[in-house]
């Protein structure tokens, strides 16, 4: 059984127990309450994509997930919908590793989607959707690492290209660069 199929079903296991629920449903606001104080109290050291990104799983908690973890220097964000139909672990990548820094070249920092499970038809669509929209609004990729060839094909249609088993555990890297964000079309 792969990696990802383990952290799938304790994915599954947690969303089904109500204790967890419950933790995660009162304590996602005081999560929140601290990210806010922590992006006050460090807007003198936190850059302008850190800060939108900051914001982004702020807003994101406001609306319809919970955020369940305020990271800790480089740490990982975890976001569940609030119907428990899907979780995802990110991060703010500001340093990459040597196979992404190569293929990236232009760009020095990325959104990494850490893992993504969802139960409920349409869930992970959604939250991919968000991370796309991040991605185009402050302009950074977003990367990926998966096991399964299944996984590949799943997120190429969300235009993540593949670039072979670049992983520590020989995993697909997957990157999708974002799409231009601005009003003006050059010409030459």
């Amino acid at each position: 059984m792969a990696k990802i199929d383990k952290e799938h079903q304790v994915f599954i296991q947690l969303t089904e127990d109500q204790n967890y629920m419950k933790f995660v449903r009162e304590n996602a606001p005081i999560y929140s309450r601290q990210l806010k104080e922590d992006i006050t109290k460090n807007k003198a050291v936190i850059n302008k994509k850190v800060a939108s990104f900051i914001k982004w799983a702020i807003q994101m908690s406001e609306k319809e997930y919970y955020l369940q973890s305020v990271p800790i220097s480089g740490g990982v964000f975890t976001l569940t919908n609030r119907d428990f139909g899907s979780m995802v672990y990110f991060r703010y990548c500001s340093t990459l590793t040597e196979a992404t820094e190569r293929l990236l070249k232009i760009y020095k920092e990325a959104i990494e989607i850490v893992q993504l499970h969802s139960k409920i038809k349409g869930s992970g669509s959604k939250i991919i959707s968000e991370f796309i929209k991040l991605s185009k609004d402050i302009q950074l990729p977003l990367v990926l690492y998966t096991e399964t060839e299944s996984l590949v094909k799943y997120y190429e249609q969300y235009k993540f290209k593949n670039y072979g088993k670049q992983g520590h555990s020989n995993e697909y890297l997957m990157i999708r660069i974002p799409e231009s964000n601005s009003k003006f079309k050059f010409k030459f």
